[in-house]
Formats: C-alpha cells, sequence, structure tokens
C-alpha cells in the first residue's frame, strides 16, 4: 500500500456539476439520472461553490416545503428551494497533487464523505469519496 498514491488514480474524473441557475427538481433528477451521491455545484469558471448530498435533498424536500404542496408540483417545489439554500457552502476540495495520505488524514477530521478535486486553476476536474479510499485499501487486503 503506498499512501504516495494520488488521488487523481482513484477518484471519479466523469463528474456531473450543478450551478445556480439549476432547480430543486433539475438536481433530483441528476441524482436519479446518473446515480450520483454527491453533486457539486459550481460557478460560472467551474469553481466549487458547494456541494449537495442526498441528505441535503431530503432535508430541503422535508423542512422547506410549505403545508399543502404536492410532491408532483415541481414548479411550486422549484420555486420555494432554492440550490444556494440546498447546498453547503464553500466546500473543503483536495488538489490534483494530494495523496492518498492527504485525503485519509482529511477525511479522519471532517465528516465529510465525499469533496470536488480541483485543478491548479481551481477548477472542478473529480470527486474523491471516502468509498474511494475504503477501496484502495481493500486492494492490500
Amino acid at each position: 500500500m503506498n499512501k504516495h498514491t494520488k488521488i487523481t488514480t482513484l477518484m471519479s474524473d466523469h463528474v456531473i456539476v450543478a450551478n445556480l441557475n439549476n432547480t430543486f427538481s433539475q438536481v433530483c433528477r441528476l441524482f436519479t439520472e446518473h446515480s450520483l451521491h454527491h453533486l457539486p455545484v459550481v460557478d460560472e469558471q467551474g469553481n466549487p461553490i458547494g456541494i449537495i448530498s442526498p441528505r441535503d435533498v431530503l432535508n430541503a424536500y422535508r423542512y422547506q416545503m410549505p403545508e399543502g404542496v404536492l410532491a408532483t408540483d415541481t414548479e411550486s417545489i422549484d420555486r420555494h428551494i432554492s440550490i444556494s439554500n440546498l447546498m453547503t457552502a464553500n466546500p473543503t476540495t483536495l488538489e490534483e497533487e494530494d495523496t492518498v495520505a492527504d485525503a485519509a488524514a482529511m477525511f479522519a477530521t471532517h465528516p465529510y464523505q465525499a469533496v470536488p478535486v480541483v485543478n491548479s486553476a481551481g477548477g472542478v476536474v473529480g470527486i474523491f469519496t471516502t468509498r474511494d479510499l475504503v477501496k484502495f485499501f481493500a486492494q492490500y487486503d
């Protein structure tokens, strides 16, 4: 097991992202159509400004929906739940040069399950999860 292995060799590099112009229903579709577990939110330059988890979606639906709005009324839902209120803002990120040891230290000291991986310009190039880390460790069992 090499703790100096770059996270870029393990991360998901086909990253689906959202932006602040997306609606709640569009975000829900992204989660289901692409079997996502986490969804980075980026600005116009592709830099991460937030991240959304399925728990965020469920909490928003539970706590931000006015009484009487039906689950099928996507227009009303989209008016009441904004992406900026849905996401966790200013996500912690990892950089392309970071190693498995760097990621393990970050996950050990923070309650995150996934973080965006950024390039030197700050753009999202991947997502690295605790699951990626566990798969890496399992190789050496």
